[in-house]
């Protein structure tokens, strides 16, 4: 048997590493959950309405949060200091979600993921004018390094690059604004509020650009919205859990596994192949996540 002080020293350090398993497999979860909800959407997208959709996902998502925030007796987080700041992430998550699916019914599913995986160096690229944060200049290059990667994924000068894309693009600023939004917010905010707000924010503005295109889905339809309303929830409260358990250096990259749900989805559901250009650019661009990833963990420690 270890000495006491040994044994003292090895609990800690095992409950970490648990901690640690913990949160990659929940971040894991998460992303695989939330690939599959867009894979639902998109299978929708031919039928319904975008706002449609956005709605039935923002709305059902908020009311599984509110279930469990008053199951938990929480709800008195509901009074936020932030409430502005909360209604500015509402419109920001209508802007981001009706224009992800909007791009998500034009395009393959793992093509507008390379466009989302350019948001970490959005929010990158604008702590300095917004925040007043220094980027280092290996941020920059790893940026820098991020641009070329979506070139090489979408060759401007082609036939790829079209509507569809930049509306991606849309969406993935808008949500990168949202992050920065919730840095400003703080992280002693309870992330169940905070999906509250956003989630519910989007659903409601959705919900009223889509009355006049609203059309009574058939009962199958009704629950594939409700599992996309739920899983929605799910899968965010799994990742805002997942960060608890584990450092965000250590979740961020595991974002990138959904290139793989989204390939995997694309190709069982629609048939869908990522071409030579996707599959390249998309390595490129988790490399300079991966780069920028380690720039700000070298910055905060």
């Amino acid at each position: 048997m270890p000495p006491p002080s040994q044994s003292a020293t090895a609990a800690p350090s095992s409950e970490k590493a648990g901690n640690t398993l913990l949160g990659i497999a929940l971040a894991g979860t998460a992303f695989a959950i939330l690939s599959a909800v867009d894979a639902m959407v998109k299978t929708l997208s031919g039928e319904y309405a975008v706002f449609q959709l956005t709605a039935m996902r923002g709305l059902l998502a908020c009311g599984l949060m509110l279930g469990i925030l008053y199951w938990r007796q929480e709800q008195a987080g509901l009074n936020s200091p932030h409430l502005r700041l909360h209604l500015l992430r509402g419109l920001l998550s209508f802007v981001a979600a009706s224009s992800f699916f909007y791009a998500l019914s034009q395009m393959p599913i793992a093509d507008l993921y390379v466009i989302a995986f350019t948001a970490p160096f959005m929010v990158a690229a604008l702590s300095w004018p917004l925040l007043r944060e220094r980027v280092a200049s290996g941020t920059w290059w790893a940026i820098g390094l991020g641009f070329i990667g979506v070139l090489i994924a979408f060759r401007p000068s082609g036939v790829t690059f079209g509507t569809a894309a930049m509306v991606g693009f849309v969406a993935t600023f808008a949500y990168a604004i949202s992050n920065i939004v919730m840095r400003k917010v703080g992280p002693t905010e309870n992330p169940i509020v905070t999906t509250i707000y956003g989630m519910g924010g989007g659903g409601l503005l959705s919900l009223l650009a889509a009355m006049p295109f609203w059309v009574t889905p058939t009962i199958g339809d009704a629950l594939i919205m409700l599992a996309i309303g739920v899983l929605a929830g799910i899968g965010a409260l799994a990742l805002s859990a997942s960060f608890r358990f584990a450092p965000a250096a250590v979740i961020s990259p595991i974002d990138y596994s959904s290139i793989l749900w989204g390939g995997f989805y694309g190709y069982l559901l629609f048939g869908d192949v990522p071409g030579a250009p996707t599959l390249i650019g998309a390595a490129v661009i988790v490399t300079a996540g991966l780069w920028l990833v380690r720039q700000q963990h070298r910055g905060s420690s």
